[in-house]
């Protein structure tokens, strides 16, 4: 049964009470304009990793990540001549932070690895029949990922007939979430791709396929006037190059569903497939995009706009439309790492740190009313306990250090006023998920990160337990998995660990760069920074989650939201749903 266009079981549905009752619940709170001063917590969370060799989204993504495996691949010979055929002068940076430039010929010194998609399909594995943009797809699948984490279900949709009777409409959030539940979708390049491959349809068609008979002519002339063995073989190849590329882009006609795809509505689509009818926005913040919009959906709650937001985002630069492209560019720039090794490439905090690795994946949050996810009989699994956001208005790629130390003191000293937290006891049981993103030493990523901990934590930041995921993933950008890693890592009691660390530099060897992944994680924090002097920070506490089994309160908010007596949740297309409800007379 698919979940995409709606579809039903074909049962009809009588108008009872218990069915009425659907609308009631936490929308009445959204109702009501005013400033929400409960807890908000994230009630679930979901990743999708790189790696070719499995899925985009195992079930067991989490451990994979939190237990440091590398899943950072070498590009085929392919990828790197598409790099090199963009006549590149890149930027080199010494290490002693003097810059030349240097004209790139060969694909030895073109980027060299990246964290790719493994197996990902969204209409074979969540049912969705419609061919978005692949980041877009990556998004709405981590969103039905975490509405499973969420232990939120899908249920039935019923519309009433001309003749009074009601028919079955379709899979959908719960009828009393609906008018509650924002969307916001985090991404840099959330539609590039379907304009990438529209124009590369319509130009090989255009190029290869048209000019055909002309082409053919000239190689059977070539192929009788030339005597060289080798340039024959040459042209030959030359030849058949044209006829593969003709048979793939034989035709070509425009995609009517271009626009659709092209604009960045990957939030309102997902909306559409859920029926979320609360605010909807897309956040694009460069690297900082998902812990942005994770202080956007905070303020929707606090300002009444909604209970509950779901915060999806999806990237794919290194897909084969993209990294032509995205990695050209960080080559360019001098910020992609050349070397040929995961090894000598992915060192985060490391002396040797030389260039980013850039990596595909998706993430999803969702963050809520705590009042909310009790009427579940739930807890929730982390309580946001803050946010911020900022830009330092300084430069297109670099951190204005200070200004990002300033802002990091002035944000986490507002939580500890808030929340009564000594700064003197706290931070041993902090987990820091660091940006870190390894370009080169002088002024990079892990230099400002270390300055901001030492202004907060004076006496104390050697007690924050510092870990990394883009030294296993590559850098996500838009969809920035370190906020769910976090969460997760806090209830797990394991953090990752620190990436290829071989040569820690002086500066840094009094950090606490997780020697010990196993530690009481009761805090985490996350700071962010995007390209455009973007600037994101979240706070959590950790919280002991409540389990669905054995739980009556869960059992009985089932009941109430299929109006079955004994409800069924099962999986659909991976997708969590109540699929056999019996319906009381």
């Amino acid at each position: 049964m698919g979940i995409g266009i709606l579809q039903g079981n074909g049962k009809k549905h009588k108008d009872t009470a218990a069915h009425n009752r659907q609308t009631k619940g936490c929308l009445e709170a959204a109702s009501d304009v005013g400033f929400y001063t409960g807890n908000i917590v994230v009630s679930g969370a979901a990743i999708g990793l790189p790696g070719t060799g499995k899925k985009v989204f195992d079930a067991d993504n989490f451990d994979i990540i939190i237990s440091g495996t590398n899943l950072i691949e070498p590009l085929s010979l392919e990828e790197k001549e598409k790099m090199l055929d963009k006549n590149v002068v890149r930027l080199f940076k010494e290490p002693d932070g003097n810059a030349r430039f240097v004209k790139i010929t060969s694909t030895e010194d073109v980027i060299q690895l990246a964290g790719q998609l493994g197996y990902f399909d969204l209409k074979e594995e969540y049912g969705i029949k419609h061919k978005y943009d692949l980041a877009m797809s990556l998004a709405l699948a981590a969103g039905f990922e975490a509405l499973k984490d969420a232990h939120i279900p899908l249920v039935m949709q019923y519309r009433e007939t001309s003749a009074g009777t009601e028919i079955p409409n379709g899979f959908a959030l719960p009828k009393m979430m609906q008018q509650s539940t924002g969307v916001i979708l985090s991404s840099v390049f959330s539609n590039s791709e379907t304009l990438i491959d529209e124009m590369e349809r319509y130009y090989c068609n255009k190029f290869f396929v048209k000019p055909y008979e002309e082409f053919e002519n000239i190689y059977y002339h070539l192929m009788e006037t030339v005597k060289e063995p080798k340039i024959k073989q040459q042209i030959s190849a030359w030849f058949f190059y044209i006829m593969e590329k003709r048979k793939t882009y034989e035709t070509y006609e425009f995609d009517r569903n271009f626009i659709l795809n092209f604009c960045p509505l990957g939030a309102a689509h997902f909306a559409q497939i859920i029926r979320a009818k609360g605010p909807n926005l897309n956040v694009n913040g460069a690297c900082a995009s998902t812990t942005e919009a994770l202080g956007v959906a905070e303020d929707w709650i606090r300002t009444g706009r909604c209970d509950r937001v779901i915060v999806i985002g999806g990237e794919s630069p290194t897909s084969p439309a993209h990294n032509q492209w995205i990695n050209t560019a960080f080559l360019s720039l001098g910020a992609g790492s050349v070397k040929k090794t995961v090894r000598e490439a992915a060192k985060p905090f490391d002396e040797a740190r030389n260039g980013t690795i850039l990596g595909s994946g998706a993430v999803s949050i969702i963050m809520e009313k705590q009042d909310c996810v009790r009427q579940r009989g739930l807890n929730g699994q982390a309580q946001v306990m803050g946010t911020h956001l900022a830009n330092s208005a300084f430069h297109a790629f670099n951190i204005d250090v200070r200004h990002l130390a300033n802002e990091m003191n002035r944000f986490l000293t507002g939580i500890e006023k808030r929340y009564a937290l000594d700064k003197s006891d706290y931070p041993s049981r902090l987990l820091l998920m660091s940006h870190e993103t390894y370009t080169p030493a002088r002024g990079g990523s892990a230099d400002a990160e270390v300055m901001a901990l030492r202004t907060c934590f004076p006496d104390n930041y050697q007690k924050v337990v510092i870990s990394n995921t883009k030294g296993f993933t590559g850098h996500t950008l838009g969809a920035g998995i370190e906020d769910a890693v976090l969460i997760k890592s806090m209830q797990k009691g394991q953090a990752p660990p620190i990436a290829n660390l071989t040569h820690i530099p002086e500066a840094f060897k009094d950090l606490n760069l997780n020697k010990n992944p196993h530690g009481n994680y009761e805090f985490g924090f996350h700071m962010a920074a995007g390209f455009g002097s973007h600037l994101a920070f979240i706070f959590f506490k950790r919280i002991d989650e409540q389990g669905i089994e054995n739980n009556p309160e869960y059992k009985d908010w089932l009941r109430q939201i299929s109006n079955s007596t004994d409800p069924l949740v099962t999986l659909i297309d991976n997708i969590l749903c109540i699929s056999d409800q019996q319906k009381e007379a």
